[in-house]
């Protein structure tokens, strides 16, 4: 994929998945001490986690814009791979991730990506699967820090792909300690310009209809 088509995807990305800004940019985090006790926890919860359906704030702060560009929406995932964002205001808007497929749906016009069939997009779709349903991301792909306070796990993720890591310096993912679920998700482009998604009112291991992951 040309570096072109890669930022568009990836500025795509980094969109949809945005939320509303987070108590836990004003505590101050220390370094985990038991940093293997907590993967372990964390993949133990992640294998236990079959869905995952919350509303989401969408926030994305960009130094260019004077206002934030703030949008809602509901969520929904699927074990394995299966994702539904479904943005409600200010526009209507869909996408779904599903059996290697990435959708997009603007009112009638429905746009497909294959994302088997190309690494860069394979991974990116990996990156989100990850962020969303609690699991470790490959350390290959990351350095991956750990930080906590009082309430929060704060993993912090800096891509080692030169390709990611020309348009995201770092992935920060907060997770409640009272049930090791995803409360925020920050995608940092670059000092001020940053992406996030905050889900709220989260429901965990409800049935999902197979019917909300494919398009009409």
């Amino acid at each position: 994929m040309h570096m072109k088509s890669f930022k568009f995807y990836l500025l795509l990305v980094t969109y949809i998945v945005s939320g509303y800004s987070f108590q836990s940019d004003n505590k101050q985090f220390f370094p985990v001490k038991d940093v293997e006790a907590l993967k372990v926890r964390l993949q133990n919860n992640a294998q236990n986690t079959r869905t995952i359906v919350s509303d989401f704030v969408q926030e994305k702060h960009l130094t260019m814009l004077d206002e934030v560009l703030i949008s809602k929406g509901h969520f929904m995932f699927k074990k394995e791979n299966s994702i539904r964002w479904e943005y409600n205001e200010p526009i209507k808007y869909l996408i779904i991730i599903h059996n290697g497929k990435f959708i997009i749906k603007d009112e009638d016009k429905v746009t497909k990506f294959d994302t088997e069939s190309n690494m860069v997009f394979r991974e990116i779709n990996k990156i989100i699967v990850n962020m969303v349903s609690g699991r470790l991301p490959d350390e290959k792909d990351f350095e991956i820090n750990f930080f906590e306070n009082a309430n929060f796990y704060q993993t912090e993720l800096i891509p080692k792909s030169q390709e990611v890591e020309k348009i995201l310096q770092t992935i920060q993912i907060f997770i409640e300690k009272k049930d090791l679920t995803v409360s925020e998700v920050k995608l940092i482009e670059s000092a001020e310009d940053y992406t996030s998604i905050t889900f709220v009112n989260k429901q965990l291991n409800i049935e999902i209809p197979e019917n909300k992951f494919l398009t009409k």
